[in-house]
């Protein structure tokens, strides 16, 4: 598990909130058949890297370009990630999503 992680990548669907990076927080929950290499300032570089590079317009869809990552990449059998969007809408404190993503090899039936 990963928490709290401030990460910065430029996203939204307004003109205005694509002029510049913002933060986002993030956990992570990640599941693998073999334990990880990567201590969690290795993992923080990779993950700091790839959303830097992103430009999405939705959390969601960010969220499932770094599950596809993390799966791929890191052989996790399941990834979980929160997204919060601090300062969204104003005065409410953040909003944010979470979704979960299985490798095909372990995706559980009815899902």
């Amino acid at each position: 598990m990963l928490r709290s992680l401030t990460l910065e990548t430029v996203i939204g669907v307004y003109e205005w909130e694509r002029v510049a990076a913002r933060p986002l927080i993030f956990d992570f929950w990640l599941e693998a058949a073999q334990r990880f290499t990567l201590n969690r300032g290795e993992m923080e570089g990779r993950l700091r890297d790839w959303v830097a590079e992103c430009r999405y317009q939705l959390l969601e869809a960010l969220a499932e370009h770094i599950a596809q990552k993390l799966i791929s990449e890191f052989a996790c059998r399941r990834v979980s990630i929160a997204i919060e969007k601090p300062g969204a809408l104003g005065k409410v404190a953040r909003v944010g999503i979470r979704i979960t993503r299985y490798s095909v090899v372990d995706c559980p039936i009815g899902i």
